[in-house]
């Protein structure tokens, strides 16, 4: 749907990609700071309970 059927989407179609689109950035950003924050509890990390460690600006 987000390539071939572009060009036919309706509305509600419509809104839904741009939703999807424009959320990617920050479901990168999440996934990203969850595989920090698994891989310090899979090391057991004492930093893996400072959040402004982990997390920072992210979000």
């Amino acid at each position: 749907m987000l390539t071939i059927g572009r060009n036919a989407l309706t509305k509600t179609e419509t809104a839904m990609v741009a939703a999807v689109e424009g959320a990617v950035p920050r479901l990168v950003k999440a996934r990203e700071a969850v595989a920090v924050f698994q891989s310090m509890i899979w090391e057991k990390h004492a930093a893996a309970t400072e959040s402004t460690f982990l997390f920072g600006d992210m979000f």
